[in-house]
C-alpha cells in the first residue's frame, strides 16, 4: 500500500498527467457515445418508424408506450455493458500500462547526468547552508519591515518640519535690520529672568488675636454694659436720681422692664437684681418717676430731656443702650451747666 501512492507520483512525475484522470475521461466519452446512439434511435422511432405504421391495431397510445419501454431497456442494457468493459479497461490499465515493475531503476528527465552517491558528512553541510540561508532570509525581511517603519516616521517628520516651515515663512520676508536686535535683547531678558527669585518670601504671620469675638446680640448687650460700668475712662457727671429719672419720662407702668444682658439659665427675677455680680447691669427699670415737688420749669426741663432721650416709646425701645447712655450724659452736663448758671446768677 506504501507503495502505491509513490508510484502514482512518480508516474505522474513522468507522464505529466495524472493515470486515473486519464482512465476517467475514457470513461465519460463511452457514456456520451451510449447517450447519442439511444437519443439516434429514439429519433428514428418516433419520426420515421411510428407515421409507417397505418394499421388500427395496435393503436398509436400503445406503440408509443412500446417505444418508450423499449428505449429504456436498451438504454440500461448499453449502460450495463459500458460499465462493465470500462472497469474491465480500468484495472487492466492499471496493472499493466500504468505500472512499473519492481526492480526496474528509473532516471527522470531532469535528474539525468546527477551523481546520487552523497558522501558521509555531506548531508550536514548542506543542512547548515540551509539554515544560514534561513536566517539571511529571516534578516531580510525584518530589516525590510524597520525600513518601512523607518520610511513612516520619516515621512511625519518631514510633515512637521514643512508645518512649521509654514508658520515661520513670513518671517523672511521681513527685513533683516529691522531684527537683528531682537537676539540681544532676548538675552538680556533671560538674564533678567534668570536673576529672579524663584519663590517668593513669605508673608509674616500675625499674632492671633486674644480677644473673642461673638455674633450673639445678648453677649454684645452685657459687654458694653460692663464695659459703661467698670469705665476707667471718667464720663458725665450727675445724680444717680436724675440718671433714673432721664431713662424714662413717660407714664409707663411699673411693671415694664427691658432685659439687656444674655438670658438667665433660671426664670427672670426683676426683682432681685442684688442677686448679680457686682459690676453687672442686667435689667432696667422702665418706670416713671413723677417728682411731686418739682416746678413747672423742671416739668418743662424734663420734657426737654426725654424728647432728647428718644422721643416716642417705639424710638425709645430701638436705641441701642450705649446710645442712651450718651444722650443721658449730654442732658446731665446741659443741665449741670444750666444750674450752674443760676447760681452764679
Amino acid at each position: 500500500m506504501a507503495r502505491q501512492p509513490n508510484q502514482n507520483a512518480l508516474l505522474t512525475e513522468l507522464l505529466g498527467f495524472v493515470p486515473q484522470l486519464l482512465l476517467d475521461d475514457l470513461a465519460d466519452a463511452a457514456t456520451d457515445t451510449v447517450n447519442n446512439g439511444i437519443d439516434g434511435l429514439e429519433v428514428y422511432l418516433r419520426n420515421e418508424w411510428l407515421p409507417r405504421r397505418t394499421s388500427t391495431s395496435p393503436s398509436q397510445e400503445d406503440l408509443e408506450a412500446e417505444i418508450d419501454s423499449g428505449l429504456l431497456e436498451f438504454q440500461t442494457l448499453l449502460c450495463g455493458h459500458r460499465d462493465m468493459s470500462i472497469d474491465m479497461l480500468e484495472a487492466w490499465s492499471m496493472r499493466n500500462v500504468f505500472c512499473i515493475p519492481e526492480g526496474l531503476k528509473i532516471v527522470m528527465p531532469h535528474q539525468k547526468g546527477l551523481d546520487m552517491n552523497t558522501p558521509q558528512g555531506k548531508d550536514v553541510q548542506l543542512q547548515v547552508e540551509l539554515d544560514v540561508m534561513r536566517r539571511k532570509i529571516e534578516n531580510a525581511r525584518r530589516f525590510q519591515a524597520q525600513l518601512k517603519q523607518a520610511e513612516q516616521v520619516t515621512e511625519q517628520r518631514l510633515a512637521r518640519s514643512k508645518a512649521r516651515l509654514e508658520r515661520v515663512k513670513a518671517l523672511q520676508e521681513l527685513d533683516p535690520k529691522r531684527i537683528e536686535h531682537l537676539p540681544a535683547a532676548y538675552r538680556s531678558l533671560l538674564t533678567t529672568l534668570s536673576s529672579l527669585p524663584t519663590t517668593v518670601p513669605p508673608l509674616p504671620v500675625t499674632s492671633a488675636s486674644t480677644k473673642k469675638h461673638t455674633e450673639s446680640r445678648a453677649e454684645f448687650l452685657d459687654w458694653a454694659v460692663k464695659r459703661l460700668v467698670t469705665s476707667s475712662v471718667p464720663g458725665p457727671s450727675g445724680k444717680l436720681n436724675l440718671l433714673a429719672e432721664n431713662v424714662r419720662d413717660d407714664q409707663e407702668g411699673e411693671d415694664e422692664d427691658v432685659l439687656v444682658g444674655p438670658p438667665s439659665a433660671t426664670p427672670a427675677n426683676t426683682s432681685g437684681a442684688t442677686d448679680r455680680a457686682q459690676g453687672e447691669l442686667s435689667t432696667i427699670y422702665e418706670a416713671s418717676f413723677v417728682d411731686s415737688e418739682g416746678s413747672s420749669g423742671m416739668s418743662n426741663s424734663k420734657r426737654r430731656r426725654s424728647s432728647v432721650a428718644g422721643g416716642s416709646k417705639r424710638r425709645r425701645s430701638s436705641m441701642g443702650l450705649s446710645e442712651r447712655a450718651r444722650a443721658i450724659g449730654g442732658e446731665l452736663t446741659t443741665e449741670t451747666q444750666e444750674r450752674g448758671g443760676t447760681t452764679d446768677e
